[in-house]
């Protein structure tokens, strides 16, 4: 190694004591996510953190972690801020499901089966994507043409609807 002028190189190590400090403390950590019930890289502890568990342990975050505590602060200010006449008409909800979005392509794609399907319109779709419906002719719910009850025969030309 080449020191310019009358320099000295020193090696920097830790002593057993500051290595042990700092397991400690990343202990510590780990204690408070399992505390919580969240998971490690929400506390700082990327040390096995890869890209895809990154993903995978926040959405365990919302459903360990936030969602039970959303739970429990929704049913205490049902029980201390609704009176019983308001129980009746109004609740209080979290609505957690912007952080549990995702990527676009998956959501997309969970949408287009949802809407294939007949469980969502289009203006279902729009609304959970904060967008403004399309009007009326958004509210339309469409059923798969091949559907037909379960070993019923289709006729020719017939239009196939369960429970007709």
């Amino acid at each position: 190694m080449v020191v310019d002028a009358d320099a000295k190189y020193e090696t920097v190590s830790f002593t057993p004591e500051d290595a042990q400090f700092l397991e400690q403390r990343k202990l510590a950590n780990e204690d408070v996510a399992r505390i919580f019930n969240c998971p490690p890289t929400s506390v700082g502890i990327t040390d096995k953190a890869t890209y895809s568990n990154t993903e995978q342990e926040a959405t365990m975050l919302i459903q360990n972690c936030l969602g039970p505590l959303a739970g429990r602060i929704e049913a205490a200010m049902h029980r201390c801020l609704l009176t019983d006449a308001g129980r009746r008409s109004l609740y209080v909800e979290h609505d957690l499901d912007g952080l549990l979005r995702g990527d676009v392509k998956s959501r997309f794609d969970a949408y287009r089966v949802a809407r294939e399907s007949g469980i969502y319109s289009v203006n279902d779709i729009r609304r959970r994507e904060n967008e403004p419906p399309i009007g009326p002719e958004g509210d339309t719910y469409n059923q798969p043409a091949n559907w037909t009850l379960l070993g019923g025969v289709r006729e020719q030309g017939a239009a196939s609807v369960p429970g007709a």
